[in-house]
């Protein structure tokens, strides 16, 4: 056999173990982009948008649902993730947040819709803060 095409064959098979090893799992997991960023101040009604951008694949026109809860854990509002453009999903949420100035917006996605099983899901957590009434 000729040394040029064992040493390109010895290449090939190193780049592609190197990106079988390395390419595959990432420590950061990609995550949509959101128009709410962390502590963000918000206040009722406030719209929900997300763009998955090839991230998250999506179910009949939904990529899962949007649930908001305040600092002690109460849910105030819950919402399905619909489509609303060419690759953006939004909801609208209502909630009266009185009893908090602290909550959690949780984006759960559910790519096989409600048929997927719950340690499939993926939830992105976004700490808020909420605008005090007046």
């Amino acid at each position: 056999m000729d040394p040029k095409s064992n040493l390109m064959k010895s290449k090939f098979f190193c780049l592609l173990l190197s990106a079988a090893l390395f390419g595959c799992k990432s420590p950061n997991p990609q995550v949509p982009k959101v128009n709410i960023e962390p502590h963000d101040i918000i206040n009722s009604p406030v719209e929900v948008i997300v763009n998955p951008m090839g991230v998250w694949a999506a179910f009949e026109g939904e990529i899962g649902d949007v649930q908001l809860f305040n600092a002690n854990g109460k849910r105030l509002a819950i919402g399905a993730l619909v489509r609303s453009g060419p690759v953006v999903f939004a909801k609208t949420l209502k909630f009266d947040a009185n009893e908090s100035c602290k909550g959690l917006l949780v984006i759960r996605h559910q790519p096989e819709g409600d048929l997927i099983e719950e340690q499939k899901i993926v939830t992105l957590k976004i700490p808020v803060r909420f605008k005090p009434s007046e």
